[in-house]
């Protein structure tokens, strides 16, 4: 910053000069509107500090040997937002304390060197105001979806998200690279920012794939385990992962507020909850797998196992097996439900306590689980639970038996359902027959005729007609036997009357006849059966003419 400023300049700011020395992190001075007056400024000679927003501890810049810290009374200007220097994280950290009072004599000596630091200070405080708003629109649009995508996170407002978002930063991971090892202590849980990363069981063998937007090792920052249960390393391009420790976590929770009550109690509540969880041995117990809620892989199991409570009528979307975690399975615990086709509601199948279902078959065939009572269900992950549960456990041959038959029933009533719905779709676009009628009125004023709109009502329902005064518009062929077994029906009212009728298009308007939701005459009427006989031969003889 005085690279470029006279000797005498420089002479008279240094006087009275002393130096300063600062460990890594140990806050250096605050700044700002709320901060008051500083006696000293600082000009870092060796090492590097750190400049972070008070408010919300978000990282604004790095300042560098020869940069100047405090100097804003001096030069008459004033921060915008209260910031705190802090010493950088490489080392110790290397200052001269000027006093204010030498500083202000040698900027009213040399004016000119006043106009320098006052630009270099606008300079700044601009590249500050960008980091802060970069850091804003990073944290709205990559932290807080990411948040939210974990269950843990789920009910947090917007601001307590914020809260735990402002102080985390990102870890980048070449292809490789372990981004974390099983069995090794840990009290942070991690987001898939960017990348993909592949998930090793404790055998060497690879169970699994996280992509962008998955969370991981939640159970850690609950506080409920203290080490990586999985290996999980970066494979493709550098891989953008997020940690969030369990500190940022207490401290948002100890602060926020939640709709009708503090965030500690959901918490506590969700701690709760998994612990119970782990004692029941929920959800395997729930299966028919003769097991008992004290084996160890069961109670891993239920660790890590999310629960949802779903109310009557309450619908549940299934994960596709590409989603961020990959493929997952579902467990009823409790209560009833059914699976339905998602664009048309069609029931494919009743659910039950103790039924296992296959997340990601029932996505790949639009359907849903929707619950008639209230049902307690539970999500596993297949990678966990690959991980979980060894190879030589003894009920692991029973349970893979009862996944390849809830996969084979579920997918042949899904395939029957959605047969049902196309044959109703296909069904639904039949093109139904329209009536073009003529009725003979009497004649209008100007010597015309009154036509009527077709289709508007059913004629042969709510009007009299009579056979012998039938005439067809055009030729038409000979009505079939069964049309002619028909017909007298059709030609008479809910009466029995008949009445006049000229000019119509005799198949047409029998084809509207069936379609309309108009009342026809049974065939076995008293009206119908008085006049079964003669019907019949007028009929012969109508046709006879046409």
């Amino acid at each position: 910053c005085f690279r470029m400023s006279s000797r005498h300049f420089i002479a008279m700011a240094c006087e009275h000069a002393s130096d300063a020395f600062f460990a890594k992190g140990e806050r250096i001075m605050t700044c700002g509107p709320s901060a008051g007056g500083h006696d000293h400024v600082y000009v870092l000679l060796a090492g590097r500090a750190r400049v972070e927003d008070q408010l919300s501890g978000c990282l604004l810049g790095e300042l560098s040997a020869g940069e100047v810290v405090g100097e804003m009374d001096c030069v008459d200007c004033q921060e915008d937002r209260d910031t705190v220097v802090y010493a950088g994280k490489q080392g110790l950290v290397h200052c001269v304390r000027l006093r204010r009072e030498s500083v202000n004599a040698s900027i009213r000596a040399f004016p000119t060197e006043g106009d320098l630091l006052r630009d270099r200070f606008r300079i700044r405080q601009a590249a500050f105001s960008s980091a802060l708003s970069i850091r804003q629109t990073w944290l709205m649009f990559s932290v807080l979806p990411a948040l939210r995508s974990s269950p843990i996170f789920a009910r947090c407002t917007n601001e307590m998200l914020l809260k735990i978002g402002m102080g985390l930063s990102t870890n980048t991971f070449e292809p490789g690279e372990d981004i974390a090892v099983a069995g090794v202590p840990c009290q942070s849980m991690s987001f898939m920012l960017d990348g993909t990363a592949e998930v090793w069981s404790r055998d060497g063998q690879i169970v699994g794939q996280l992509t962008k937007g998955a969370p991981f090792d939640e159970v850690l920052v609950l506080g409920l385990f203290y080490m990586h249960v999985a290996t999980v390393r970066a494979v493709d391009g550098p891989c953008t992962v997020l940690p969030v420790p369990a500190s940022a976590l207490t401290e948002a929770v100890r602060i926020g507020q939640l709709p009708g009550k503090p965030a500690v109690d959901m918490f506590m509540e969700l701690r709760e909850s998994r612990q119970s969880q782990v004692e029941q041995g929920l959800p395997l117990s729930a299966l028919p797998l003769r097991i008992l809620p004290g084996d160890l892989a069961v109670r891993a199991v239920a660790l890590h196992s999310e629960r949802l409570d779903l109310p009557a009528g309450e619908v549940l979307m299934p994960l596709v097996d590409s989603s961020p975690c990959g493929p997952h399975f579902l467990v009823l615990v409790h209560g009833r439900a059914i699976i339905e086709i998602t664009h048309s509601g069609h029931e494919a199948m009743k659910v039950l306590q103790g039924t296992l279902l296959p997340e990601g078959l029932l996505a790949d065939n639009a359907a849903r689980m929707r619950a008639t009572i209230g049902c307690e269900v539970y999500r596993v992950r297949q990678s966990e639970f690959k991980v979980l549960v060894s190879q030589t456990t003894d009920w692991l041959n029973t349970f893979h038996r009862l996944e390849k038959e809830a996969y084979s029933s579920c997918r042949a009533r899904l395939k029957s359902a959605r047969a049902v719905c196309q044959f109703s779709r296909t069904r639904s676009k039949a093109v139904v027959p329209q009536v073009h009628v003529a009725w003979d009125r009497p004649p209008t004023p100007s010597g015309g005729a009154v036509r009527r709109q077709a289709g508007s009502f059913n004629p042969l329902i709510q009007h009299q007609l009579t056979l012998d005064d039938v005439r067809p518009s055009t030729p038409q062929p000979i009505p079939s036997r069964r049309l002619a077994k028909t017909l007298p029906a059709l030609c008479l009212d809910s009466n029995g009357s008949k009445g006049p009728l000229r000019n119509f298009d005799l198949p047409s308007a029998v084809g509207r006849c069936y379609s309309s939701p108009g009342r026809l005459v049974s065939k076995k009427s008293p009206a119908l059966r008085k006049r079964r006989q003669g019907s019949q031969a007028k009929l012969h003889e109508s046709t006879k003419c046409m």
